[in-house]
């Protein structure tokens, strides 16, 4: 059993990392990939079913996913989709997200690994800020610094739009402050990958993610100091985290940013008439929705200005649910927010899921790119599953899987 577990938590795990690695491409079958390596990890684990029955720990939170590929599949079944190509693969993108959901739940159920695979997220997640605005500033436009995009800036690593970038990190910074509260021996270099990651979204010039990360950073260092015993030391780490906060902004610049708030006039940012236009499609498809995935076939009809550009999400994907899946849709990811509200006050590094979903009232985390989807319901999987207090025999130990 311990060898089966191993190799399918690896195979997820890299089927994942090649998920976000190629999100560049603009095309399904690096998402496919992802999905083929859920299929085998969930196949390489039913070798041992016998064995892994009686490890599950069942979590009825887990179905929220599988609900909204259901109401996917009732749409199509209806005819109450406009778009029955585009709801059909929300259906398979939201089984997939169930499942990556599943086996992150399943896989992190000890909370000594679970503690650990946390530190080593955010190590993974500093990494890539620091790689991806280092390519960012030498070879702007280009994926990884060496891929074609058509864009001529603004690309970080395998990210297209800034603000899937800082969505990724505000992911992170949860990651990092748990860490540091939970581990003295880590507590400085999970200071500094958190100061790097905030310095990294300034960079990114996402004033969404800026907006959001400030007040993401201000609720963990809060938490962060809480969790210290000692007044002087919260003094003195309060001051080592703002310090180190200032140096990373010398290193990677502020006057992107800077310049997107003194040059665009937020009054004139075209998301504010879309929102307009979002209201009324909400007013009439606010019962059964439009179908899953067919926001953008919709909006046309309903659009009040012409920029010259195709508007492919809502920037909002709150109403975008709503709009898309009706009532029942809504239910289905409210339900998803507040179960990781109350995970997070067990462990608090789930408030980085927490976050992202709110940044989504003012763009689309959940929209556009599967695997990084898939990653944001794969964390809040893991996040649920410290409702679970105890390893019992039962749950997957730290043995049975590799933590490095």
């Amino acid at each position: 059993m311990r060898l089966s577990v191993n190799l399918a938590a690896w195979i997820y795990c890299l089927g994942l990392g090649f998920g976000l690695g190629s999100l560049w491409l603009q095309a399904a079958w690096p998402f496919v990939v992802f999905q083929a390596s859920m299929a085998i990890a969930l196949l390489v684990l039913t070798t041992q079913r016998k064995q892994l029955v009686a490890r599950i720990i069942p979590n009825p939170l887990l179905v929220l996913p599988f609900l909204g590929a259901l109401i996917a599949i009732l749409q199509i079944a209806v005819s109450g989709s406009i778009g029955n190509w585009e709801t059909r693969q929300a259906a398979f993108e939201w089984t997939s997200y169930g499942v990556a959901a599943f086996l992150s739940n399943q896989f992190l159920q000890d909370a000594r690994l679970r503690r650990e695979i946390v530190f080593w997220f955010a190590v993974v997640a500093v990494a890539l800020a620091i790689v991806s605005v280092s390519l960012n500033f030498a070879n702007p436009g280009l994926a990884w610094g060496i891929f074609e995009t058509g864009f001529r800036d603004q690309v970080f690593g395998p990210f297209l739009y800034h603000s899937k970038f800082a969505n990724f990190l505000e992911l992170g910074l949860g990651a990092a402050f748990w860490s540091a509260a939970m581990n003295s021996s880590r507590r400085w270099i999970a200071l500094a990958m958190a100061a790097v990651m905030v310095a990294a979204i300034v960079a990114s010039a996402s004033r969404g993610g800026a907006i959001v990360a400030g007040i993401e950073v201000a609720v963990l260092l809060w938490l962060f100091l809480k969790a210290q015993s000692d007044d002087s030391d919260r003094w003195f780490l309060s001051l080592a985290f703002l310090s180190a906060i200032l140096m990373a902004l010398c290193l990677f610049g502020t006057e992107a940013l800077s310049n997107r708030f003194r040059s665009e006039d937020l009054a004139q940012d075209a998301r504010f008439a879309i929102q307009l236009s979002n209201l009324a499609m909400a007013k009439d498809y606010f019962w059964l929705g439009s179908g899953l995935g067919t926001w953008h076939l919709l909006y046309p009809a309903y659009a009040r200005f012409d920029i010259g550009v195709v508007v492919n999400q809502a920037h909002n994907d709150w109403i975008q649910w709503l709009i898309e899946g009706g009532l029942p849709m809504m239910a289905v990811t409210i339900s998803i927010l507040v179960s990781a509200c109350l995970a997070a006050r067990k462990e608090w590094w789930g408030l980085g899921f927490v976050f992202v979903w709110l940044h989504g009232l003012l763009d689309y985390p959940m929209q556009q790119n599967p695997a990084f989807c898939a990653l944001q319901i794969a964390f809040w999987g893991a996040a649920l599953a410290s409702f679970n207090h105890t390893t019992t025999k039962r749950s997957m130990d730290r043995s049975d899987l590799p933590v490095d």
